[in-house]
């Protein structure tokens, strides 16, 4: 079956300023096809090489996201009723699709809408100097150059990007809510219902990647840093803004659940395995860890070893049988952030991680005393 869609803009990578271009959609089984141009030029990608991909009615059109290629791209349509249309491809390919809108609903954010559209050109300055803000806010608190000590790079690859993106970049979204499960012979499927499995919920109670999950209305992420200190270290982040506290305390109750940190490290193992690795996603290696910091709040974390993961360093190639992955959640009324560290050698770098915690639970709660 194939699909043909027209009536698209496309923008690569998910900015609110920037370029868009008109493009029409070819989608079958095995892939998605662009074609653009006057003289149309096909970008054919398999559905395989499209990570995280998502796809949302809203009351103005209907978007699908997807990464490849060290990018995000976003597809734009004010039709309504291609969501239908692609909603199929996308739940076959393990991508996850907005639950519809009741009638009321959208009826009554209608209303809404046409209220707030009196508000004009000086509720949007507003809006534009809070999400502005709200950006700012999100990038302080990733890790930075200033969090490091010794010599470290930008330059090299890093499987770590399987897990955190794109790195260096903002992404905002325009819906809240993913509630179709994603197949299951499909690495996200199977991810997921391992990690599901190991921490004991059900997809529909799950807010890591199940249907009760929402998404942040921005997340950033930091740029993957690299050491050759102790034999090859990367370390990378990324923060989250949610409009709603109550849905950062909802999740911090699932992180606060016995075996998280285990069973969370897991998954983002197997996602750079089955991901990045093009190995079979069967880690369960996973140990719980705790990260005492002077800085206090709260945070969740776990270790799990990963083989065959190598990463190239600016003046040498690093590969090891085994290396360490450590994750780390920390959250504080509308956000949260995620810690992530690739090692060689532990405990050679837990005074690293140690360190890069303290200061982002120091910047997400500014308050110290006895370490916790």
């Amino acid at each position: 079956m194939q699909l043909r869609s027209q009536g698209w803009r496309v923008r690569p990578s998910f900015t609110p300023q920037g370029p868009t271009s008109p493009v029409t959609l070819l989608l079958d089984e095995r892939c998605l096809t662009q074609l653009a141009g006057v003289d149309p030029v096909a970008w054919q990608t398999p559905w395989t090489e499209l990570h995280n991909l998502r796809l949302a009615r809203t009351l103005f059109g209907t978007t699908l996201i997807a990464d490849t290629d060290g990018r995000t791209f976003v597809w734009r349509t004010n039709r309504r009723r291609e969501f239908a249309a692609l909603a199929p491809f996308v739940t076959a390919a393990g991508g996850w699709v907005q639950q519809r809108q009741s009638q009321r609903r959208t009826a009554i954010a209608v209303v809404v809408v046409t209220l707030l559209s009196f508000v004009g050109y000086i509720g949007a300055q507003f809006h534009h100097r809070a999400a502005d803000a709200t950006v700012a806010r999100l990038k302080a608190l990733n890790v930075g150059y200033t969090d490091l000590p010794g010599s470290w790079t930008t330059a090299a690859p890093s499987v770590l990007s399987a897990v955190i993106g794109s790195p260096g970049q903002t992404v905002r979204t325009n819906f809240a809510t993913t509630t179709t499960a994603p197949l299951s012979n499909s690495l996200y499927g199977t991810v997921v219902r391992t990690f599901q499995h190991c921490l004991g919920v059900t997809n529909e109670a799950d807010r890591m990647f199940g249907a009760a999950g929402q998404f942040p209305v921005v997340q950033t992420t930091s740029k993957v840093f690299t050491s050759a200190s102790g034999g090859g270290v990367q370390v990378a982040s990324y923060a989250q803004y949610y409009a709603d506290a109550s849905s950062v305390a909802k999740d911090t109750a699932e992180t606060a659940k016995s075996g998280f940190g285990a069973c969370f490290t897991d998954a983002n193992a197997n996602f750079i395995e089955g991901g990045a690795l093009n190995l079979s996603p069967t880690v369960t290696t996973g140990l719980p860890l705790s990260v005492s910091t002077f800085a206090k709040g709260f945070r969740v974390a776990g270790i799990a070893t990963i083989t065959g993961a190598p990463f190239t360093q600016a003046s040498a190639t690093l590969t090891a049988q085994r290396q360490h992955l450590v994750v780390v959640v920390t959250t504080r009324g509308h956000y949260e952030v995620t810690l992530l560290a690739l090692c060689v050698n532990w405990p050679q770098q837990e005074p690293l991680v140690q360190s890069l915690v303290n200061n982002v639970v120091a910047r997400l709660s500014p308050s110290t005393g006895t370490a916790v």
